[in-house]
């Protein structure tokens, strides 16, 4: 990651994240969970599909870098938001008019949880702190509009049921195609 710094030409430069992907000594649910996060990675921006360096809104701390000074004057951590420390961060970053940057060549490997269980546990608890950065900054993420997006395909549901139905069940089919690729 450190090497990326110097890679990178944007004198805005303020952080660099990378690439986390499913550790393969997950077991079985751990690794389709991975599958499935990479399949809505573009919504929720928790895995990212990029081939080169690009800048991004946002970095997973597993897997991230700031330089110190900036750092600082965004103020850090928010302890108290984890596990969205570093989303409120990222913005807070974003907000002083500096730039973070995603290189795919720096990777970890993150385990994921191990069941269907534990993954609602981290669903709460990632819901209840997106909550908490909305509070906050307001509406700065694509991922903020879900639960209206859910709302909208209820009322379309429950208006259009038949189309709506043979639609929800092809995009289904092509997901899961994508996701046992």
């Amino acid at each position: 990651l450190l090497e990326a710094f110097d890679s990178i030409s944007d004198s805005r430069l303020a952080a660099v994240g990378g690439y986390q992907e499913g550790h393969p000594d997950d077991p079985p649910f751990g690794k389709l969970l991975d599958r499935y996060l990479r399949l809505v990675g573009l919504v929720a921006d928790y895995v990212k599909p990029y081939a080169e360096p690009v800048r991004v809104s946002h970095n997973a701390s597993c897997n991230s870098v700031y330089r110190r000074q900036d750092f600082l004057d965004a103020g850090g951590f928010r302890l108290n938001l984890f596990p969205a420390e570093d989303v409120d961060l990222d913005r807070r970053v974003h907000l002083l008019g500096k730039s973070i940057w995603f290189t795919p060549h720096a990777r970890v490997w993150h385990h994921r949880p191990t069941s269907f269980r534990a993954w609602i546990k981290m669903l709460k608890s990632y819901g209840r702190s997106q909550a908490d950065c909305l509070a906050i900054h307001g509406f700065f993420r694509l991922i903020h509009l879900m639960p209206f997006a859910w709302l909208v395909g209820i009322a379309l549901l429950v208006l259009f049921p038949l189309p709506m139905l043979a639609a929800v069940a092809v995009a289904a089919v092509f997901a899961l195609a994508y996701a046992w690729k």
